[in-house]
């Protein structure tokens, strides 16, 4: 009789052992089936998929008519590079003469404005040389002062490319955007 209750005994734990170890393997199972589907449907939001599109569209569109579109430019901008240019500039009082070598880039509106430059290369040329050379090196110390001629040679190469301004005291309208120094050397 004492056998029977021995050999009962572990055939009663080996089933509880086998539960536990299913119990434990389903769980296991449930939770990475919950992650998988979690970082899918975390990776299909973000992507882009097929249904976002289609529920987002009319929301998209509703934000768009209330916001104002942007005026940003689409296109990267053009540069046309103007040689360099060296000029005596005027001395100081008491002061040695010095002059000033630089590299001009002109940013443009579109590409058709790189031909009319090139076309009047030699007119901005010279126009560009004539602003740089009425300036002293203590006006083109600072950033202000540089800042003022690029302003007075993006005039007067819109003035030779663009549109006169009728009113004496509004700048040109053409096609020059800016003027940036690629190089500035005062010596």
């Amino acid at each position: 009789m004492a056998n029977k209750e021995a050999e009962a005994a572990p055939a009663q734990a080996a089933p509880k052992r086998n539960r536990k170890l299913v119990i434990l393997v389903l769980a296991l199972f449930v939770f990475l089936l919950l992650a998988a589907v979690g970082a899918g449907v975390f990776l299909f939001s973000h992507s882009g998929g097929d249904g976002e599109e289609e529920e987002d569209a009319p929301s998209a569109a509703a934000q768009d008519v209330k916001k104002p579109k942007k005026t940003t430019r689409e296109l990267p901008p053009i540069f046309v590079n103007l040689d360099p240019i060296t000029v005596n500039l005027r001395p100081d009082e008491g002061g040695d003469s010095q002059y000033l070598q630089t590299i001009i880039s002109l940013e443009v509106e579109d590409i058709q404005a790189d031909a009319q430059i090139k076309n009047m290369m030699p007119r901005i040329r010279n126009d560009v040389t004539m602003i740089m050379s009425d300036k002293q090196p203590s006006q083109l110390m600072d950033k202000n002062g540089k800042e003022t001629m690029a302003t007075e040679i993006k005039d007067a190469v819109n003035a030779i490319v663009g549109v006169p301004s009728k009113d004496k005291a509004r700048p040109p309208e053409g096609p020059v955007n800016a003027v940036l120094f690629t190089t500035f050397i005062i010596q």
